[in-house]
């Protein structure tokens, strides 16, 4: 039986101020289908690493991610979203940009776009 979601070695670092940090090292685990999972630990554990990881607001440096047995990727991302502790909006994107950032790259089209138009005129 295939794993819904699967995180395979899954290693993310950044290089800071000329020195390498690693926020994640060797995260493994599998998710079943309607299966309820907690992520907890301490500041600083890489709890919201792995989360951006799965919304694919990041890439992992190395490992992997599978959703359902295919491999995702910035061009193939895991359906996913995030709901932030706070409200966010990301300052790189438009207003419009940020409605639709939700929704898979796949479905971003014209006419999602006009949709999402409407609704900034409605408000």
């Amino acid at each position: 039986m295939m794993s819904f979601l699967t995180v395979d070695s899954v290693l993310k670092s950044y290089d800071i101020e000329g020195r390498r940090i690693e926020a994640l090292r060797g995260v493994s685990l599998e998710i079943g289908e309607n299966e309820f999972v907690t992520v907890v630990g301490r500041s600083g554990s890489g709890k919201t690493t792995l989360l951006r990881i799965l919304a694919s607001l990041e890439q992992p440096t190395a490992g992997v991610v599978r959703f359902r047995g295919r491999e995702c990727s910035e061009e193939n991302p895991l359906p996913a979203g995030m709901v932030f502790q706070e409200a966010r909006l990301m300052p790189w994107l438009s207003a419009l940009d940020n409605i639709i950032f939700a929704c898979p790259p796949r479905e971003r089209g014209e006419e999602l776009r006009r949709a999402a138009l409407r609704m900034i005129e409605t408000v």
